[in-house]
């Protein structure tokens, strides 16, 4: 009978073991030596302590995910999303969804007990509240919660795979003045002492962020062109000026002698060519209910008078407004876009087309 071989040990004088085991940080398969400076029982010893502390280390991270909230996932992706994307897309977009609707809904209910019911559920209850795609963002901030749970090994599927925003609050349709209504608001534009932002806004299409990130260095008197290459916004702590949307809202506007005159009347200068009482920038909200809608209760006032009514309309409505009469009066759709910072002809086509007939008839003399 052949005698035991005698266990020696390795070059360095320890006795080992070499045993396959599942990495608790990456889920992984890997060997993992245990040693003993007295036997290979001792070592063999060490790795059932050691599949022990695993087994007990695994429960413990078991018990603290099956403790895990919707709120403490969501506001860890809030936070790692901060810095990534502009400071004011982050404020008004990512915050406010997560911080005004998707924590307060979902709350400190554990993540793992979220079903794909509960998010259909919660986009169906803000469906007469929130626009189509509006709800489409709620989504993807939802599926973003649920995709970082299941990266971080927290739940095993994401509940918002396969839902889908079927339907959401039809948006209110967007007024715009007739081609004599915009006739009016710019002459009365003339002689307000508050006309020059309507007028720029009318006149041009810009944007109320574009407006009022605009400065005097912006204005070209000698090339008769304003540029636009930056748009300001309302933050958390006060004024956010940064990069336009996107590339095409990157622009040089031409703009007429009637326009050039005006901008001479206000310089004051200022560094900024809408600005407040100390010739900085003005918050949106500052200028929406000082100036625009001060100029406009007067100008709605002053043609009352006469007999004539002309409605208040948003500042976004007048650079539909102006994008309306230029295409209806047949103007090239590429100056247009180019104007005005757009890159889809077809949008242009289709939300700004003749949709009366008669005035369609009257284009083509039938």
């Amino acid at each position: 009978m052949a005698r035991p071989k005698k266990e020696r040990p390795n070059s360095r004088g320890l006795y080992e073991v070499k045993k396959p085991i599942i990495d608790p940080d990456t889920g992984r398969k890997i060997y993992k030596s245990f040693t003993s400076t007295v036997s290979k029982a001792e070592a063999q010893r060490k790795y059932e302590d050691y599949k022990i502390k695993l087994a007990v280390k695994h429960e413990q991270i078991v018990e603290e995910y099956e403790t895990i909230t919707f709120k403490t996932v969501a506001e860890t992706v809030l936070e790692l999303k901060k810095g990534t994307i502009k400071d004011n897309t982050w404020d008004t977009k990512w915050r406010n969804i997560f911080e005004n609707y998707l924590i307060p809904h979902f709350g400190n209910k554990q993540i793992k007990h979220i079903r794909k019911n509960d998010i259909e559920l919660y986009i169906k209850s803000k469906s007469s509240e929130f626009t189509k795609s509006t709800l489409q963002v709620h989504l993807q901030d939802l599926n973003a919660v649920f995709r970082s749970a299941v990266e971080n090994g927290i739940i095993n599927r994401n509940p918002c795979e396969f839902v889908k925003v079927r339907e959401g609050n039809k948006s209110a349709e967007k007024q715009v003045y007739t081609p004599e209504q915009a006739e009016y608001v710019l002459e009365y534009c003339k002689i307000h002492e508050l006309g020059l932002a309507t007028h720029l806004l009318l006149q041009y299409g810009l944007s109320r962020s574009e407006l009022l990130a605009l400065t005097w260095n912006d204005v070209d008197y000698d090339k008769r062109i304003i540029r636009i290459d930056k748009g300001l916004t309302e933050g958390k702590g006060g004024a956010v000026i940064d990069d336009p949307k996107n590339r095409f809202r990157n622009r040089i506007v031409p703009i007429s002698d009637t326009t050039i005159e005006l901008l001479k009347k206000n310089d004051t200068g200022t560094e900024y060519v809408i600005a407040n009482v100390n010739g900085g920038n003005m918050l949106p909200s500052n200028w929406y209910h000082r100036v625009y809608m001060k100029f406009m209760k007067d100008m709605q006032a002053y043609y009352h008078e006469k007999g004539i009514e002309v409605p208040i309309l948003h500042p976004h409505e007048l650079r539909h407004t102006r994008a309306s009469i230029w295409v209806n009066e047949g103007k090239n759709l590429y100056a247009i876009a180019e104007i005005m910072g757009w890159a889809d002809l077809d949008m242009l086509r289709k939300r700004y087309a003749h949709g009366d007939i008669t005035e369609l008839r009257n284009l083509i003399d039938l």
